[in-house]
């Protein structure tokens, strides 16, 4: 192989070359599979119904379940909505039976 000035390689130097261009090649490609990820926590002080979440769950609507020690809180990634009817009641565990009826969700408490 030759350089760019037209003289011909070591076998070192063509290792290096194409082990560089199998680098970036890797770099790049990993690079664009990349993720950003994001992270907000939210407290009571934002609407949660109590700071132990014992339950997570997102449907298939984008909605965040989140089971706690005192209630059952929905956030939808601005606003929570906790449900007045599991008011004091530890849910430990949130599934959706039933994609059809929106908000449908079975409680284990």
């Amino acid at each position: 192989m030759k350089n760019t000035v037209g003289m011909d390689m070591s076998p070192f130097s063509k290792i290096l070359y194409w082990l560089l261009a199998i680098l970036l090649l890797l770099f790049f490609s990993l690079s664009s599979f990349a993720k950003s990820l994001s992270f907000r926590s939210v407290t009571i002080s934002e609407g949660l119904s109590h700071n132990t979440v014992n339950a997570i769950y997102k449907d298939n609507r984008g909605f965040v379940w989140l089971g706690t020690q005192t209630g059952l809180d929905r956030f939808d990634g601005i606003n929570i909505i906790s449900y007045p009817q599991f008011k004091g009641q530890t849910v430990f565990s949130v599934a959706e039976i039933d994609s059809v009826f929106y908000g449908l969700v079975q409680i284990m408490a």
